[in-house]
């Protein structure tokens, strides 16, 4: 996990860099599952999906994903930026690979997995669902563990930083599915 000044090329040079190592999945940890209604029917549906594969999720002043401008694909490396702060011009940025992609008439979502260096091991999910009902909901679900021993000290920090990450996510769903609605 680099501090690095978030620049395109050195972003592209750590993605480069771990494009082959194995993932570091993990099936017990803790536990974060959110679901949230975003709206009703094909069109908070359609725009959900497109927001998903824009990684609207991911964007906001302290968190990022490189390469933006590319949909979730399977196997494909992604890094994750955390802003140190505001107008900090360093960041945290580590690296996930896309593990699986559900691309459906009424589902569409990714997972991705961490890769080693990142200070949590795990798994997350983004799914955005169009219910028999009509509804729209968009869930996340995360298990992790601390990727790091002295990381267990300050648990409580980590999942006050996932937690933050989780309502972001949430949230940009959330105004996509209904931005065009007014």
């Amino acid at each position: 996990m680099p501090l690095i000044a978030p620049t395109v090329q050195n972003l592209e040079h750590l993605r480069a860099r771990e494009q082959t190592r194995a993932t570091n999945a993990v099936t017990s940890g803790d536990l974060i599952h959110e679901v949230v209604e975003v709206g009703r029917g094909e069109g908070a549906f359609s725009r959900a999906r497109s927001a998903l594969r824009r990684w609207d999720t991911h964007r906001s002043w302290w968190l990022r994903v490189h390469p933006a401008d590319e949909p979730p694909t399977p196997g494909q490396t992604v890094v994750i930026q955390v802003q140190g702060g505001r107008f900090s011009p360093l960041a945290l940025a580590f690296c996930d690979r896309v593990t699986d992609v559900i691309d459906g008439p009424r589902r569409c979502g990714f997972t991705y997995a961490t890769l080693p260096g990142n200070p949590e091991q795990g798994t997350e999910t983004f799914l955005v669902e169009w219910h028999a009902d009509d509804r729209v909901t968009f869930t996340v679900r995360a298990v992790s563990q601390p990727g790091w021993p002295l990381l267990r000290l300050v648990r409580p920090a980590l999942a006050w930083l996932q937690g933050r990450a989780t309502r972001q996510y949430l949230r940009a769903i959330a105004r996509s599915a209904v931005a065009q609605n007014a």
